[in-house]
This record gives structure tokens, C-alpha cells and sequence, in this order.
């Protein structure tokens, strides 16, 4: 999420200009802010200001005394889904909280949607609101504060902390992971002597059997809390593929065990063609949907000893151990005509989608397998540039490797 700011206070030399609408203008690249000259007098900074929040990661809307939105900015609109035309008419509180739950929390039954809406507006504008943690659909955590201002306005953040809890669940991993490897030393001791007691008396060894059975019963609790904080450290919570750290660290243990055993490691980086037309007609359920159906997609396709993991948005990349640049070329063509040719599907509505699929093999000159990952993107974006639902495959020093050709001329004539 790339976050801009707007707003809607006019400059304090130019009293006579009509009023803005708060958010910027829709043929403006939010990436240009306006040309300001050095020592810049005082009365420029209003208009540098929207631009420079704009690139700030936390989601900003100005609120007036009427509870109206009089400025939000680009993070904000992009977090809960609002449209160009809706933030121009600085719209109420209400409109926009009622657009941001049918578009946010559309999985929520429509009387639980409507109180939780009503309450949160009725806070805000009493200005009772302590800071309050929200968790997406999509996996992610926000930290929401509400604070007052001196004419009667309210300023609303949202900042994205999914990073710091997905680092304190790593902290967690391994704290209760050395607990584990402690207790179970432990009671591995205990247990050599409850079995010396149950040696000495029936009612000795009923003891030790009773206690035995509940340190394994708590032993067994850890390892499913470990389990737990594992999965929250390294899977994607919205497909349950590896999140991108996590991808990062099977891939360098693939490439290593390929090299040792003398064979190749093949990456295909993947991503879903014209996905923000999905999300903009079925809405952010029919998008996660497609996600999901994606990775089920290749979990059907490659090996269960491959990788599958997710680097953001709508691009996923799978690692294939033990794989030459003609094999993992035939599997991503494979893939992206099983995909082409069925459909995700929303309650009862099909969602059809195509996708885009770069493939690299490693080199010996290799560091890392992030190299391999950067050059099948940079495939991924040929095939895109190309028309989207192809493959394409690595360019080498003397040129595009002729397999791509023949590739796609077998799969025209098998088709």
C-alpha cells in the first residue's frame, strides 16, 4: 500500500479561491507534488503538505465539527475502498462508514455491520474513542486513534501493525519453542522417576501414571501452541501459502540441497492478470476468493515437496527443487492453461481469471535464490508487456532462450 494525503485547507494568500474538493485531482499523479522553489516562503507550505502526506504509510481523515470529511488522503481512501467521486463531495461520517462496511466487513451479518457502524460514529463524535485494534479479512491488523481537535473536528488514523505482531509471534515461536526442549528434558527426568516410584507400591504407580498423563497432556498443548505461532509467522493469512519471509528461507534450503545432490532449482513467479477489474466488480470477497482459488489452483499442479508462497497483492511465486528450465517451463504452461480454463466461484456467481507466469532457473553463479526470484519477475513483466496470459521465460546474456518459442508453439497446436 503506497499512501498519499490531501486536503482541503486553501492557501492562506489566495482568500477569493473557490473551495477544493479533499482528495486529489483524479488526472494528478499522486507522485508529483508541485514545484517549491529553495527557502520557500511559509504561506507554500499548504500546498506541499497534502503531497507529503502522501507518502506516508498510515491512513489520515480530517473530520470538521460536523462530523464531515473534509480531507483524506490516498492511504486512507485506498484501506477502505473509496471511490474518487464519493471523497470529492466531502462526504459525512456516515456515507463513509457505510461504504466502508459494505466494501470491509461484507462477510458480517447486516444487523452485527449496522451497530458496530452506528456505535464507532456515535464514539467518534463524542470523542470517547481509545485507541482500538481492528483485524481485517484480509489477515491484517490496524491500530485505530481518534483525537480531538480545538474547533470541534476529529483527526482518524489507521496504522498497519501486522509487521510488529507477526515479529512479536516470531519472539513468541521461540520463547515457547525453548520452553518445549526445556520441559521436555524435564520431563523426561520426571518421568524415569515416577517409573522408579511405581516400582515400590500399586498406589505409587497409580500416582505416576496419573501424573505421566498429564505432563503429556500439557507437553501436547505446547507443541499445538507451536504450531499456532508458527503458522502465524510464516503463513499468509488470507491463502495459508508461505508469507514471503518464509518463502525466502525454503527457497535458500532448496537451493542448497539442489546444488549438493547436483541438480536444478526452477522459480515461477506468478501473478493474476487484470485483478483490479475482479475487485472492482465483485468486490473485495470475489478478490480473496480468486486468491484462494489460485493457490489451490497450484497446489494441484506442483509436487507437495515444492513451495508456494505469496509476495503481496496478487503475485505468488513457486519454487521447484529438482527442476531443469524445460521442465519448469512445461509446468507453468500447464498451470496457466488449467487456469485459463475453469473458473473461481462466489457463492454461485463463476469468477473467471488468466494469469501471467515468468519462469528462471538457477545459475551457478547464484548467491542467493532471491536472484532467481528477481530474474523470473523480470519474465513476469515480458509476459505481461506482451498480452498477458503467457509465460515467459528468463533472457540469458546471448538473447531469449529459443525453448519459449517452441513452448508456446506446442501449446498452440495441442490447443
Amino acid at each position: 500500500m503506497q499512501p498519499q494525503v490531501v486536503s482541503s485547507t486553501p492557501s492562506p494568500t489566495t482568500p477569493e479561491a473557490p473551495a477544493r474538493p479533499a482528495t486529489l485531482h483524479p488526472h494528478t499523479h499522486p507522485h508529483t507534488p508541485p514545484h517549491t522553489p529553495p527557502h520557500a516562503p511559509a504561506y507554500a507550505l499548504p500546498h506541499a503538505l497534502p503531497h507529503a502526506l502522501d507518502h506516508i504509510a498510515i491512513a489520515i481523515a480530517l473530520l470538521d465539527a460536523d462530523m464531515r470529511v473534509i480531507a483524506m488522503n490516498a492511504s486512507f481512501r485506498a484501506l477502505w475502498s473509496i471511490p474518487t467521486d464519493l471523497a470529492n463531495t466531502q462526504p459525512s461520517l456516515a456515507e463513509v462508514a457505510h461504504h466502508a462496511g459494505n466494501t470491509t466487513w461484507a462477510s458480517l451479518p447486516t444487523a452485527e455491520r449496522q451497530e458496530y457502524l452506528r456505535q464507532r460514529q456515535a464514539q467518534i463524535r463524542a470523542g470517547t474513542v481509545p485507541p482500538t485494534y481492528i483485524e481485517l479479512l484480509d489477515g491484517r491488523h490496524l491500530r485505530f486513534c481518534c483525537d480531538s481537535l480545538p474547533d470541534g473536528g476529529r483527526i482518524l488514523t489507521y496504522t498497519d501493525i501486522s509487521d510488529d505482531l507477526r515479529a512479536g509471534a516470531e519472539a513468541a515461536l521461540d520463547q515457547v519453542s525453548a520452553e518445549l526442549r526445556f520441559a521436555n528434558e524435564t520431563l523426561e527426568s520426571q518421568a524415569a522417576h515416577l517409573v522408579a516410584l511405581a516400582e515400590a507400591s500399586d498406589q505409587a504407580a497409580q500416582r505416576a501414571e496419573t501424573a505421566c498423563r498429564m505432563l503429556e497432556k500439557e507437553v501436547e498443548e505446547r507443541r499445538e501452541l507451536e504450531s499456532r505461532l508458527r503458522a502465524i509467522a510464516t503463513k499468509d493469512g488470507l491463502t495459508g501459502v508461505l508469507n514471503r519471509s518464509a518463502l525466502i528461507a525454503a527457497g535458500e534450503q532448496a537451493l542448497l540441497w539442489c546444488r549438493t545432490n547436483g541438480t536444478g532449482l526452477g522459480v515461477l513467479m506468478l501473478d493474476a492478470d487484470h485483478f483490479k477489474t475482479i475487485n472492482d466488480r465483485f468486490g473485495h470477497a470475489g478478490g480473496d476468493q480468486t486468491l484462494r482459488w489460485l493457490t489451490t489452483a497450484c497446489r494441484g499442479i506442483v509436487r507437495t515437496t515444492d513451495h508456494i508462497g505469496r509476495l503481496g497483492g496478487e503475485e505468488f511465486a513457486i519454487i521447484l527443487s529438482g527442476s531443469t528450465l524445460e521442465s519448469t517451463a512445461r509446468i507453468a504452461e500447464r498451470l496457466r492453461v488449467e487456469i485459463a480454463g475453469r473458473a473461481a466461484w462466489l457463492d454461485q456467481t463463476p469468477i473467471f481469471v488468466t494469469v501471467s507466469i515468468g519462469v528462471a532457473v538457477a545459475r551457478p553463479t547464484d548467491q542467493s535464490v532471491e536472484q532467481v526470484i528477481m530474474r523470473a519477475d523480470a519474465a513476469l513483466y515480458r509476459a505481461k508487456n506482451r498480452g498477458r496470459n503467457r509465460i515467459a521465460l528468463e533472457i540469458e546474456a546471448d538473447g531469449l532462450i529459443q525453448a519459449e518459442q517452441a513452448l508456446t508453439a506446442e501449446s498452440d497446436s495441442a490447443g
